[in-house]
This record gives C-alpha cells, sequence and structure tokens, in this order.
C-alpha cells in the first residue's frame, strides 16, 4: 500500500517537471493542459499567461472608463487591447470545452460559467449595432476576474 502511494507520488512529481501533460490520450493531455496549470510546466506558463491576460483587461477596462485616460489614449489600444485578451480568452475556453468528456457538465460549473460570460459579451457587441446601448454587456467582462 506505501510502495503504491510511493510510485503515484513520484509520479505525480515527474508530470510536474514534464513540459506537457503526459498520461491519459491526447485529448485528456489537451484537457489538462489548459485546465489544470499543475498538470505541467508549459501547462504553469501558460496559466500565468492567461492571469496576466485578466490583470491586463481589467486595468485596461478600468482605465478606459477614465475619462482624462479615455480621451489622451487612442481608442485602437482599447479595441486591440480587449480584442487580444478575448482571443486568448476564447482559445483557452474553446480547447477546454472541446477535449472535456462532458460538455454539458462543462458548461454548467460556476468558473466556466464565469468565462462564458466575460467572453460572450464581445461576441454579441460584434452583433449588435454600435448605436444600440452594450455598456451591460462590458460590466460582463469583469466577470473575468473572478475566476482568478
Amino acid at each position: 500500500e506505501k510502495e503504491k502511494e510511493k510510485k503515484k507520488k513520484e509520479e505525480e512529481e515527474e508530470q510536474q517537471k514534464s513540459c506537457f501533460p503526459t498520461h491519459g490520450t491526447l485529448r485528456e493531455r489537451i484537457f489538462y493542459f489548459f485546465d489544470d496549470g499543475s498538470s505541467s510546466i508549459l501547462a504553469r506558463v501558460f496559466s500565468i499567461w492567461i492571469i496576466i491576460l485578466i490583470i491586463w483587461s481589467t486595468i485596461t477596462f478600468l482605465l478606459e472608463t477614465v475619462k482624462d485616460i479615455n480621451s489622451s489614449v487612442p481608442e485602437f489600444f482599447w479595441s486591440f487591447s480587449e480584442a487580444f485578451c478575448i482571443i486568448w480568452f476564447t482559445i483557452e475556453y474553446s480547447a477546454r470545452i472541446i477535449t472535456t468528456t462532458n460538455k454539458l457538465s462543462f458548461i454548467f460549473r460556476p468558473l466556466n460559467l464565469i468565462d462564458l460570460l466575460a467572453i460572450a459579451p464581445f461576441y454579441v457587441s460584434l452583433i449588435i449595432p454600435t448605436g444600440s446601448s452594450t455598456s451591460f454587456l462590458r460590466v460582463l467582462r469583469l466577470m473575468r476576474i473572478f475566476r482568478v
């Protein structure tokens, strides 16, 4: 029994030292890479990258509401920053939902709902005409911070 525990612990330590998750099918390894930052070194780096993007997205969202700052920064900066972050969040969310075994369960997990609610407003705003009131959609973007 102790030997099994020791072997399991050694496998977990080896897994954390690897660049990419090593156990399971390719689909499972991809899922763990995006869903579990402790599954490998690259997964940890990717998780840190996503956290940096969440912080950046939140800061730029807040700064954009400050009149003096907003007027001194080109509109392109705000648009590009938002699109850049949303693309990364979409890649991460899409990879996780495509590779999960139970998609319905995945969608309704609280953190995954937060992810979906954080990226959906961007795509909805692409469909809704610019004259429409979309400010409530922008507030939903802040939901991503709850993911951290």
